[in-house]
């Protein structure tokens, strides 16, 4: 489902609390969120160097290609570019629509994963976000690469609304995620996917929960 955000207001996000008989009956595959799973920062924001000149996108996957090449054995640069993407990348996950099967009176889901780019402060600007309370990510104008830099068509985002923001994390195992925020809208003609720092929401529930005692 769709949701307008009106203009003023690119805040969004929902919880629940659970009563006891509710959490007794939920599935074991629900586990709940540890402090270690989750990534608390609140700017978020990457200034690109303009001076840089775009190359097309069929020279940027040969390079691609020839960078994880087995036989490449330049540590530096390999290393060069796992931690531009480790600093610049934000990952909106989620269910699309159309990954969506009805069987049986059952649904059956796939959780999408959409590897995007930060973007600079005046886009927040521009979009009436806050730095401090928003995430933004930017996708790639000319589709996606599949994990032998070959173009793909992504999938619709229809449907992941809801869904976890996350950066990208080294580990000893390869990259793994941590989870920043809530994601809720699209700009499919700017190439842009907005939600709601994970920081801004735990921060809300906090008061409310201080309130209620």
């Amino acid at each position: 489902m769709k949701i307008k955000i009106e203009k003023e207001d690119m805040i969004d996000f929902s919880y629940f609390k659970l009563f006891p008989e509710m959490r007794e009956i939920l599935d074991e595959s629900l586990v709940p969120l540890t402090q270690s799973m989750i990534e608390i920062e609140d700017n978020l924001t990457f200034e690109f160097d303009k001076s840089l000149v775009p190359i097309k996108n069929r020279d940027m996957m040969q390079r691609m290609k020839k960078l994880y090449h087995p036989n490449n054995e330049n540590k530096e640069e390999l290393d060069y570019v796992k931690n531009f993407i480790l600093s610049t990348t934000i990952t909106f996950a989620g269910y699309p629509n159309t990954k969506t099967k009805e069987k049986a009176n059952n649904f059956q889901a796939e959780q999408v994963f959409y590897h995007g780019s930060k973007v600079e402060k005046d886009i927040y600007q521009k979009y009436n976000c806050i730095i401090e309370d928003n995430i933004i990510s930017k996708f790639g104008k000319k589709g996606a690469m599949n994990s032998s830099f070959e173009s793909t068509n992504p999938i619709k985002k229809e449907g992941i609304s809801g869904g976890g923001v996350y950066k990208l994390v080294d580990t000893e195992f390869g990259f793994d995620r941590r989870l920043i925020g809530i994601g809720h809208t699209k700009k499919d003609k700017e190439h842009l996917m907005i939600g709601t720092n994970i920081k801004f929401c735990l921060d809300v529930i906090k008061k409310r929960l201080d309130a209620e005692n």
